[in-house]
């Protein structure tokens, strides 16, 4: 995985989940609300109280699923430790809001009554047990519509505002951004839901005026339930603006820019009692801004995974899992050095495996998947057609050692595209924990977050690089719809390419409204 530093901590980079999480497969009654900030680019999780409202699930096929508050981010292999599975395996859509059980249109769905019953009484126990976790929208439009304003200001120290290995560019300074934005939620007693969500951040430093952005956010999500099918379709338009290791070159002396769509539309489909299926497709899109995006290749790329699986027990999941991700960069503009590498070459890559979810075991939730990429790449003048072949693997895993305390394992491996065309193959595992210490403050920390990347090819030059990424954050919340931050990041990429190695201190504060 190409690692990146967030410059502009949440809401910019982090995308908040929340997830119920049951003590055991038995006592769905006993359920912990909690939240999850997710990093986009490495995927660990950053569990925060009371953030939550109008949070919207689908409960199918064992698990709920969620999307975040209106943040779409492509699951790029990313874990989602809040998943947290029912014990029946009886398909269910809802539109699920910790603050009013007026919210709660799933029980008529469910084919058990002992489920009904179970089922009330988690929601009835999350409730209680997060009174400060939702806000109460700023306007409402009859019984399925609710607009909310979003807003957070953050300030940031970073001692190395362009990635720099050393010289003039290694620069530092203080980044204050301002988050505006909207959330529209419109079907919450209703088989199809809609969010909508809109925020514009404006970047400005202190010290170095010419890095100032303004960047647009948007994010769709809509659900539909039909029979035993579950219908999700998301999109998203990002204004990204960070530089990457795979994009740093000796002339970069400014943060790169890059537009972000993307597009995935989902079908899970309850085949029987015993047997689930989805199948996904997904479309992203990579356009560099600016005369600096001139040396970099804009890139395209479609994946389609596939999954079945076998209702085992009523804690274990086995099923088969394949996945087929097709990425097209196009040529570079105007490369600073012209080589084979700076022409868009198509890729193919090929996975299939085995998976296994836990949805209860000894305290463990999570799903593992391992497996064999093979990954292909295209000719071009100058550059023979590449053919690799490895293990490929994909880890989720929470451990809840109690009530308060829980810990959150990841990894994987695969193929990635670098900023430059590279081809890449990286290997990731993280560990993190999160702490409530009350309802009204948490802790979170990243013990390790390490990815190892190999620059593949002939114009790969050899390159390996070891990035580490650890960070430690409290949180406070107090009010319902107010949350303040403060947390210490630490970057690091060491390579054995030129002007490759460089580390980020990051220092940040922030505070975040949601009414």
């Amino acid at each position: 995985m190409d690692g990146a530093v967030n410059r502009h901590v949440y809401p910019r980079g982090w995308f908040p989940a929340v997830g119920l999480s049951f003590r055991s497969a038995a006592g769905l009654a006993k359920a912990n609300p909690i939240t999850m900030l997710m990093d986009p680019e490495f995927g660990n999780p950053k569990p925060r109280p009371g953030l939550v409202s109008g949070w919207r699930g689908n409960i199918f096929t064992n698990e709920i699923i969620l999307a975040w508050d209106g943040y779409f981010q492509k699951n790029k292999g990313l874990p989602l430790p809040q998943k947290r599975y029912l014990t029946q395996g009886d398909p269910v859509v809802s539109f699920i809001s910790l603050s009013s059980l007026n919210h709660l249109n799933l029980l008529h769905s469910m084919k058990h009554p002992s489920l009904r019953v179970f089922t009330l009484a988690t929601l009835l126990a999350a409730t209680s047990l997060a009174p400060r976790a939702s806000a109460a929208p700023l306007v409402s439009v009859g019984d399925n519509l609710d607009i909310f304003f979003k807003g957070a200001v953050t300030g940031q120290y970073n001692s190395n505002i362009l990635s720099a290995a050393g010289g003039p560019n290694k620069k530092d300074d203080y980044v204050v951004t301002l988050s505006p934005g909207l959330e529209v939620n419109y079907g919450k007693n209703s088989t199809t839901s809609v969010n909508l969500s809109y925020r514009e951040d404006f970047v400005r430093y202190m010290q170095n005026d010419s890095l100032n952005d303004n960047l647009a956010n948007v994010y769709l999500t809509a659900t539909r339930e039909q029979g035993d099918f579950v219908l999700t379709a998301k999109g998203s338009y990002v204004q990204a603006y960070t530089n990457t290791p795979s994009a740093i070159i000796p002339t970069l002396n400014t943060i790169l820019r890059s537009d972000v769509e993307d597009g995935n539309f989902k079908v899970l489909y309850n085949i029987s009692p015993k047997f689930f299926t989805d199948v996904t497709f997904d479309y992203t899109q990579t356009e560099y801004q600016g005369s600096t995006g001139n040396a970099y290749q804009n890139v395209q790329q479609y994946t389609l995974p596939a999954n079945i699986y076998y209702v085992y027990s009523p804690n274990f999941d086995f099923g088969l899992s394949y996945t087929y991700t097709q990425t097209e960069p196009q040529n570079a503009k105007n490369p600073v050095i012209p080589t084979p590498l700076s022409v868009g070459r198509t890729r193919y890559n090929n996975y299939g495996g085995v998976s296994a979810r836990i949805k209860s075991w000894e305290k463990i939730t999570g799903s593992v998947s391992v497996g064999v990429t093979n990954n292909q790449i295209d000719a071009a003048v100058g550059a023979p057609a590449g053919d690799d072949t490895s293990l490929g693997f994909n880890a989720k895993l929470q451990y809840d050692f109690s009530p308060k305390l829980g810990f959150f394992l990841n990894a994987n491996r695969g193929f990635t595209t670098g900023a430059q065309g590279q081809n890449i193959e990286s290997t990731n595992a993280g560990l993190s924990a999160h702490y409530a210490y009350s309802e009204f403050v948490s802790f979170d920390a990243v013990f390790m977050n390490y990815t190892h990347s190999e620059y593949l090819g002939n114009f790969g030059g050899g390159r390996a690089d070891n990035t580490y990424n650890p960070s430690f954050n409290v949180n406070w919340s107090p009010t319902s719809y107010l949350q303040l931050s403060a947390g210490y990041s630490y970057y690091m990429n060491s390579s054995n390419a030129t002007g490759a190695t460089y580390n980020i201190n990051l220092v940040t504060v922030s505070a975040t409204l949601r009414y």
